[in-house]
């Protein structure tokens, strides 16, 4: 939405030694809003137990030239072994991979122009899942811009079932600083 002018501008002297000065007039170009992100992290494989919760972290960063909200959606791919059941988004400001509460997202709200957003898809593997069996799951986002808004993009993630142990283990370091 912001105009940018240019009017372009000669110094000259002519044929009879006299300085002259000529300008064009004023281009005005009003720069239009354009729509762009990434998502990542695509492709992530884990592995869980029958009927337990899984955990998939992306990032989404606002690659355009304006604010943004992106539109967030999950959904069970077709052709696998099995769905993962309680299928939702949530936000995870601090980036540990852990939804941040039990409110479920369907959007970013607005993000500027090369902010990120953190957010985590979670999953339930059913309790009647063998091992060896798999399932996928597609996020996909898209820009919602009313200038030109971005196409969607989509990240496949997998699980596949194991009778072995799974241990999760999410990490924090806090640093303080003593007084004397």
């Amino acid at each position: 939405g912001t105009s940018i002018g240019n009017q372009a501008s000669a110094t000259y002297t002519d044929s009879s030694n006299t300085p002259r000065t000529a300008t064009s007039n004023v281009a005005i170009t009003i720069v239009q809003q354009v729509s762009s992100f990434t998502i990542t992290t695509d492709g992530q494989s884990k592995q869980a137990t029958a009927g337990a919760q899984v955990f998939f972290p992306h990032t989404i960063s606002n690659t355009g030239n304006g604010t943004d909200t992106f539109t967030l959606s999950v959904t069970n791919a077709t052709g696998d072994n099995f769905d993962l059941t309680s299928l939702a988004l949530y936000a995870d400001a601090n980036g540990d991979g852990l939804p941040d509460n039990n409110t479920a997202i369907t959007s970013t709200g607005p993000l500027a122009a090369g902010a990120t957003f953190k957010f985590v898809a979670v999953g339930t593997v059913p309790g009647s899942a063998t091992a060896a069996q798999s399932a996928n799951i597609v996020i996909t986002a898209a820009g919602t811009a009313t200038a030109s808004p971005a196409a969607a993009s989509a990240n496949t993630d997998s699980v596949t079932v194991t009778a072995n142990g799974v241990v999760t283990v999410t990490h924090s370091l806090k640093i303080g600083r003593a007084h004397v």
